[in-house]
């Protein structure tokens, strides 16, 4: 990334906190095995859960001698390294972090989540929160566009085969896809009688290439042919998507480039 596009984007995102999915962590090259937290005389394999220019959160497994040993170490400066491989660098490239060790939170079980403010911070560590917050950003418009901004219809060479639909962890059926966009599905009813109600949340299982690809939504529309349901957000699907949209308007065309550019 160039220098005025770092000092662009610190400038858009300087008071955002990105939570960092599955899907991000995947796409920055994040690499767990090579990533620690130093407390004292420990060294913590850790998943961050959302990074800031000022603060990073991190989820930790922690035993009961463990929590009680990283208690004393509260508004305390520690240390994070944290690893990536060569997906979103080029290369392998690994650094430091310091900030001030805040309480312990459990989350759940042995699952704790603990902040750090951050008293310094690595050139590698704020471009890459920028990258990430901009593609967030980016397809969260997208998500929020109407149904026929890159709607993409069965027609298109899409590697969708078909959708399974469950309520509440209970199986419906399989349907056929008839339109896609990244806020939307248009769901054929066929010849299976297909039975959805409008004030329901639905899931959804899409299979891509073989990758299952799971959605939440609700009936916004019904016609005698077709459901139009209304999807939750969900980053992956939209990534997706977007190498298959067909971008018309202005302003989507403006966040293509942006990503592109980066």
């Amino acid at each position: 990334m160039l220098e005025y596009q770092i000092k662009k984007l610190e400038e858009k995102h300087k008071q955002s906190i990105l939570k960092l999915e599955p899907f991000l962590l995947r796409i920055s090259g994040y690499n767990p095995q090579e990533s620690r937290l130093k407390v004292g005389n420990y060294f913590l394999h850790c998943t961050p859960g959302s990074f800031s220019l000022k603060t990073c959160n991190l989820l930790l497994v922690l035993g009961k001698q463990e929590i009680k040993y990283f208690n004393q170490f509260e508004d305390k400066i520690v240390a994070l390294n944290l690893a990536f491989d060569s997906t979103y660098f080029g290369r392998q490239v690994s650094f430091y972090l310091k900030g001030k060790f805040s309480k312990l939170t459990n989350i759940r079980d042995s699952i704790y989540s603990v902040n750090l403010d951050l008293s310094s911070i690595s050139d590698f560590y704020r471009e890459l929160f920028l990258y990430l917050s901009e593609v967030s950003s980016i397809y969260k418009k997208l998500h929020s566009s109407s149904k026929e901004s890159g709607y993409i219809t069965s027609e298109k060479k899409i590697p969708i085969t078909f959708i399974e639909i469950s309520y509440p962890n209970k199986s419906i059926l399989n349907a056929a896809i008839k339109g896609i966009s990244p806020g939307f599905l248009e769901i054929s009813k066929g010849s299976n009688n297909l039975n959805l109600e409008k004030d329901k949340v639905y899931s959804f299982k899409i299979y891509y290439n073989m990758q299952k690809i799971k959605l939440a939504g609700k009936v916004e529309e019904e016609n005698d042919a077709t459901y139009i349901i209304s999807i939750d957000f969900n980053m992956e699907f939209i990534h997706i998507l977007s190498k298959y949209m067909k971008i018309a308007q202005k302003q989507q065309i403006d966040q293509s480039e942006d990503l592109e550019e980066l």
